[in-house]
């Protein structure tokens, strides 16, 4: 016997249900194919399937979003996104981790006497705030210039502690963060011409926006 659905009809008369309309109506038991399809899993597939989709293009799309904003929140406004929600997080870690990072290298680590200086350089990736150990400069220095250049790191002058105590130092070396380099042994600070001006402290430099010479070109002012 085929199980059926009852129907409630109107009567015409009192507009009360009394009448019943016993028409058979297919009702999908396990096993038993549905009204839209051969299966109920082949009717369902489908939509399931385009509404996942939907979901993951609509979840890229917020992560994307959300890293424009970091963009356009700056450094600090990132972090405090990244505590929103998971997409927060992904959308600004991913503009974080475009960000060149911040470089520092040499200095005086304790005034003494008698004054201790360093050669260490450490880097800080701004996408994870971690300091990350970069290759040691050739002289221990402090009250140098230094800026980035081609993806490389410029020191130029300073004082270092010499025989006669602290010297002021016309020196320059670099960091060439490029294939060559590593093909030549790995990526190490070399030393460069010194400085036509002479010995030089406290100066700052800033680094020219061109592109025809081979290593870049910088602009020390002052010291």
């Amino acid at each position: 016997m085929d199980p059926k659905i009852c129907y409630t009809k109107a009567n015409s008369n009192n507009n009360k249900p009394n009448d019943i309309d016993t028409t058979a109506a297919p009702f999908p038991f396990p096993g038993e194919a549905p009204l839209g399809g051969s299966s109920l899993e082949d009717s369902m597939a489908p939509i399931t399937r385009a509404a996942s989709i939907s979901a993951a293009t609509h979840v890229f799309a917020l992560v994307e979003l959300c890293a424009v904003i970091a963009k356009h929140s700056g450094v600090v406004g990132a972090y405090r996104l990244k505590l929103v929600c998971k997409a927060t997080r992904q959308g600004a870690g991913e503009w974080l981790g475009t960000l060149p990072g911040l470089v520092v290298c040499g200095g005086c680590i304790s005034r003494g006497p008698p004054a201790v200086l360093t050669r260490q350089v450490w880097r800080l990736d701004l996408g994870k705030l971690r300091w990350e150990r970069m290759p040691d400069l050739t002289l221990e220095r402090v009250g140098h210039a230094c800026c980035a250049v081609r993806k490389g790191v410029v020191v130029l002058g300073g004082a270092f502690k010499g025989q006669a105590g602290i010297e002021i130092t016309a020196s320059v070396e670099v960091l060439e963060n490029s294939s060559a380099s590593s093909a030549a042994g790995g990526i190490n600070f070399k030393a460069l011409a010194p400085l036509s001006c002479g010995a030089i402290n406290c100066s700052t430099v800033v680094p020219i926006d061109e592109g025809e010479s081979e290593q870049g070109q910088v602009l020390l002012i002052g010291g």
